[in-house]
């Protein structure tokens, strides 16, 4: 199973786009015109997706790229309550041992930043990922099913 991906270089945005045999397309948010030498032109912003090659089923393609994207959402959640945990629990134990209330403070504020800063991170990354995954997971499937053909040869 290969993937063809060809990624162009929007002649008005500078983004990479993907053509479709020389018609405007939809991919993701994003609308595409090919135009010649090997350009495209934006109509619109948003995400890109994947270009899917002769003899591929597009719903599988879909499958594989919503089961990658859960993966790594479920990932990013365990590490997000993994963290919470962690720095709650230290917090916790360290709260006892803390006499003096500034240095009770400082340790209650750093961790509220640390917890707050970490979880807002990772939020951003899985609507990023959410938003462009036909894109960032499409390319690497085309990756992962070159390694596979090159391996079988």
């Amino acid at each position: 199973m290969c993937i063809c991906i060809e990624l162009l270089q929007c002649s008005t945005c500078d983004r990479l786009t993907q053509p479709a045999n020389g018609r405007t397309f939809l991919a993701g948010k994003f609308f595409y015109q090919t135009i010649a030498a090997g350009r495209a032109a934006c109509l619109r912003e948003g995400t890109l997706a994947v270009s899917v090659g002769e003899g591929i089923d597009a719903r599988s393609l879909e499958t594989r790229i919503e089961r990658m994207h859960q993966r790594d959402r479920k990932g990013a959640i365990a590490f997000v309550v993994g963290l919470w945990v962690a720095v709650l629990f230290v917090l916790f134990t360290m709260w006892p041992l803390v006499g003096d209330g500034t240095i009770r403070i400082v340790l209650a504020v750093a961790g509220i930043a640390v917890l707050a800063f970490n979880t807002a991170a990772i939020v951003a990354m899985l609507r990023h990922y959410r938003d462009d995954k036909h894109f960032i997971y499409g390319l690497d499937i085309k990756h992962l099913d070159e390694m596979r053909r090159r391996k079988r040869i």
